[in-house]
């Protein structure tokens, strides 16, 4: 359990008057400290939908995509089966990925592509689905429209989830072709941990807070699974092709690094 963790926690950023990057016994403790919303509060779902369809419109008329595309690309790439890919996106968002890919194979590409997300984000995000994008606010629902899968992709989802290896467990039982989880962190001790994030709502999605919105923080549970049981499930059914460790740790608890980044791209064995 985490509460048998000491909260003696050490970070050149922390602020020990709030409620951030302190040790909860549980994920619903932590998101009762942040007003009961976390992840699931509307006006960061439509703020983010708002940022990915400004992002859509700004992609087609410069054609200018950011660095960090080249995470969703190369993966897109190798799960290419001739002209088609079939995409999993575990909270995918407002399509931030699905214009990447869109963007960058070209409408020729029969791409297929399911976010599977919390229903608030699903309700926001409707009005941007087409024939090529879904959401769903289930893994088995977003699965069983795809039929098979050519690539599970999660990025920065795993952690905000109540249950982070339970929901891993389920998107492993897809027998997706290829997964990969990127910018995720994992916990080098042998408990998962529990804590709380906050940034501001501008920070959320791609690009600049859409007009009418006002500025504020935004707290949300955040979970540090232990990195070798993270492994050691992958292992169950994957090959992990190549790892990457994405940034490092700028947080630890008891001399242990608590926030590095990961990348993981795993082939079904």
């Amino acid at each position: 359990q985490a509460s048998d963790w000491s909260s003696d926690v050490c970070s050149s950023d922390l602020n020990s008057g709030t409620v951030t990057n302190q040790i909860y016994s549980s994920y619903n403790e932590a998101l009762a400290r942040c007003n009961g919303a976390g992840y699931s509060m509307q006006t960061l779902t439509d703020v983010v939908v708002k940022k990915n369809i400004a992002m859509k419109q700004a992609v087609n008329q410069d054609c200018f995509l950011s660095s960090e595309a080249t995470r969703t690309l190369l993966s897109v790439g190798f799960a290419m089966n001739s002209n088609s890919v079939r995409v999993l996106d575990f909270g995918g968002g407002g399509g931030y990925h699905y214009t990447l890919a869109r963007h960058a194979l070209g409408e020729k590409c029969n791409i297929k592509w399911n976010i599977v997300e919390t229903q608030s984000m699903c309700e926001s995000g409707a009005g941007m689905a087409d024939l090529s994008l879904k959401f769903f606010n289930e893994i088995s629902a977003a699965k069983l429209d795809l039929g098979s899968v050519d690539l599970i992709l999660t990025s920065s989802a795993l952690q905000y989830c109540p249950e982070p290896l339970t929901h891993l467990k389920e998107l492993l039982e897809v027998s997706a072709k290829y997964i990969y989880i990127t910018r995720t962190p994992f916990f080098s001790g042998d408990q998962t941990l529990v804590s709380i994030q906050g940034s501001m709502l501008s920070h959320n999605g791609p690009g600049p807070l859409p007009h009418g919105y006002v500025d504020q923080e935004i707290l949300y549970p955040i979970s540090f699974v232990p990195l070798k049981e993270v492994e050691a499930l992958i292992q169950e059914k994957y090959t992990i092709r190549f790892k990457v460790l994405e940034e490092a740790a700028n947080l630890f608890i008891e001399g242990n690094p608590v926030n590095p980044y990961y990348g993981f791209f795993c082939e079904l064995k």
